[in-house]
């Protein structure tokens, strides 16, 4: 799949009635733009692999889901995952749910970073 450039939108109610964020009609996400070959939706967050395969993350990142290492964020805007992206792995794939999410690295190295409290990811040591 080449994409080229992402688009979001949709609702997140933050479960006292008031609207965190939303997107009625499509926007563009103009820091990615024409640098996109991959996108990924998590619950309420999404992903995208640029061209030189680094992932970029936003929306909202409770349990670590968006991998910025910090417990509790909420990004608008896609930042990029320093673990991933600074070392050069070279992702091709991502998958995203609730809280679960990982990376396929061209070279075959899978990557896991979010909450694992329902049966996720773990600590392994092969």
């Amino acid at each position: 799949m080449s994409v080229s450039s992402a688009s979001y939108w949709g609702y997140k109610d933050n479960n006292n009635g008031t609207n965190r964020f939303s997107q009625k009609i499509p926007q563009l996400v103009a820091i990615l733009k024409n640098k996109v070959k991959d996108i990924c939706l998590g619950w309420i967050h999404a992903g995208a692999i640029d061209l030189d395969g680094n992932v970029w993350t936003w929306g909202e990142g409770d349990s670590y889901r968006l991998g910025h290492s910090q417990p509790h964020t909420l990004k608008h805007l896609p930042q990029p995952v320093q673990n991933l992206t600074l070392t050069n792995k070279d992702v091709i794939q991502l998958s995203f749910s609730r809280g679960n999410e990982a990376a396929l690295t061209r070279q075959g190295d899978v990557y896991v970073w979010g909450n694992s409290d329902h049966g996720g990811h773990h600590s392994y040591n092969f």
